[in-house]
């Protein structure tokens, strides 16, 4: 009690003291809020840094990541080319070291290793050569033991062809590429000859027939314009045809130059210069001489598809031959639409409507009697086929054909052919296959004065490699039955039916195109 009284102090003190600690207190925390300011505006600093700093990393990588997607796109676009290129690289190297080693069948592995690993990658593409082409041979007799005729009607162009092919017929090509680098102008070479010969003796040359049907060289990938295919020599020439009965209705092949694929922005443009010679029929201008200008747009937009326009203005000039005789000077144009659509029940229909008259009318280079009037010919053209595969099990192509020929100045030159046939491919398995074909012609032919329609049968059992239409090779063995009016005695079958009106064949034969 008396140390609480010494202790007490007066009123007025106590309030001051009181006064000072809450002033005290007050400042304290007044302090601590302006630390903690700090000390946030200081962390922001460090959150906006941060944020800077993962944005330029990010940013760091993903221009390295496009620059390596660059990288890796070019070196693979670059090796998809040379993919491309390397067709069978092994098989064609082999064929390039033979050429180096006289008989490479009697090098060791290990030198036939070592000279592979001495070619570089660009000398194997520049030595490549590409080998393919086309061939049918085999066998046939007729119903009476003697050998195989072919049914065709007199002065139809074409025959349905399955069991109906007395030859052996084939196309040997060789490619060859000078430029493996996709980059730079690109040019192309290639050869073909085709071969035929009759059913005789293996050793019979008299009756072989060769020819070269291409020697050309093909160039494009120019700045100027990389889209152009420029081309010059004898080549085939776009052609179209129906495979069933073999006939080409429009063949402008032959000799000459030209650009294809020029961009039209809707279009492409395809030009040539092309043309044929008789060496055997000389004037006092040389050798008679047919020339073609052949224009053609390509991927024209039609309807369900696209559509090919084709003009073609031809000349021929004429002349006075050594014997007095004159070869007439003719003039002439052709021109039609072939409308093509694609992906109908697994398959394609191709449809032709063509026109021509004079030196254009044979809708090819080819020069026909020489001693004929052109400029009274006309040739009218209508042509289909459809080809579709609507189960895995079953193939077919169909064909229809209208053909009108006629020169004003021969009395009764008048030939119409109208022509349809169907080949069905049941398909047994993935390699074996039942084929039938049904094909009728008929024919007016005013020129031999006959008129009627031959009818041809043929079943054959194939061996094919795969279970498409055009899967080839295709092995096969035929029986083929054909039937014509009396007119056509004497016109179809050969000897052995010369005084029928119907005829039988059968045999075997392989089909085949790489």
């Amino acid at each position: 009690m008396r140390l609480r009284t010494a202790l007490r102090l007066p009123a007025g003190v106590r309030r001051c003291l009181s006064a000072l600690c809450l002033a005290a207190s007050v400042c304290a925390a007044a302090g601590a809020q302006d630390d903690t300011q700090t000390l946030l505006r200081e962390l922001q600093q460090e959150v906006q840094q941060l944020r800077a700093q993962v944005e330029r990393d990010r940013t760091a990588i993903e221009t390295r990541q496009t620059d390596l997607e660059q990288r890796v796109r070019t070196r693979g676009e670059e090796a998809f080319s040379r993919i491309e290129s390397l067709e069978g690289t092994e098989a064609e190297l082999q064929r390039q070291l033979e050429l180096r080693v006289p008989s490479y069948d009697a090098l060791p592995q290990s030198a036939a290793q070592e000279l592979a690993d001495g070619l570089s990658l660009t000398e194997r593409l520049e030595n490549l050569i590409i080998f393919h082409g086309y061939l049918r041979s085999g066998f046939g007799s007729n119903g009476r033991g003697g050998g195989q005729d072919p049914f065709q009607a007199p002065g139809a162009p074409a025959k349905y062809r399955l069991g109906n092919e007395a030859d052996t017929y084939g196309e040997i090509i060789f490619d060859k590429e000078w430029s493996p680098d996709r980059k730079k102008p690109q040019f192309r070479g290639e050869v073909m000859i085709a071969f035929q010969t009759r059913q005789n003796d293996t050793f019979d040359v008299d009756n072989d027939v060769y020819l070269v049907r291409e020697a050309m060289v093909e160039a494009k990938n120019f700045a100027i314009a990389p889209d152009w295919v420029w081309w010059a020599g004898q080549r085939y020439y776009d052609r179209h045809d129906i495979h069933i009965n073999d006939f080409f209705y429009l063949d402008m092949s032959g000799y000459g130059g030209g650009v294809r694929e020029i961009d039209l922005g809707c279009c492409t443009l395809d030009i040539a210069y092309l043309g044929g010679s008789l060496e055997d029929v000389i004037t006092h201008r040389g050798v008679l001489t047919g020339h073609h200008l052949d224009m053609r747009l390509q991927d024209v937009p039609a309807p369900f598809g696209r559509a090919i326009l084709w003009l073609d203005l031809a000349i021929r000039p004429g002349g006075d031959l050594p014997d007095a005789r004159r070869v007439e000077n003719s003039r002439g144009a052709a021109g039609g639409v072939i409308h093509i659509v694609e992906d109908v029940l697994g398959g394609f229909n191709k449809a032709a409507l063509l026109h021509g008259r004079d030196a254009a009318a044979s809708f090819s280079t080819s020069l026909s009697d020489p001693f004929t009037t052109l400029d009274a010919t006309r040739q009218t053209l209508a042509a289909e086929v459809l080809t579709v595969q609507p189960a895995d099990w079953l193939s077919m192509q169909m064909a229809f054909v209208w053909r009108s020929v006629e020169n004003d100045s021969i009395p009764d030159s008048r030939v119409v052919w109208t022509s349809g046939g169907l080949r069905p491919i049941l398909h047994l398995t993935e390699y074996w296959a039942l084929a039938f074909e049904y094909g009728a012609d008929h024919v007016d032919n005013d020129n031999l004065g006959v008129a009627g329609t031959l009818q041809k049968f043929t079943i054959a059992p194939e061996l094919r490699a795969g279970n498409q239409f055009f899967s080839r090779p295709s092995l096969r063995a035929f029986c083929t039955y054909a039937v014509w009016p009396e007119q056509f005695e004497g016109l179809v079958g050969g000897p052995a039916y010369a005084m029928s009106t119907d005829g039988f064949s059968m045999g075997c034969q392989v089909e085949t195109w790489w």
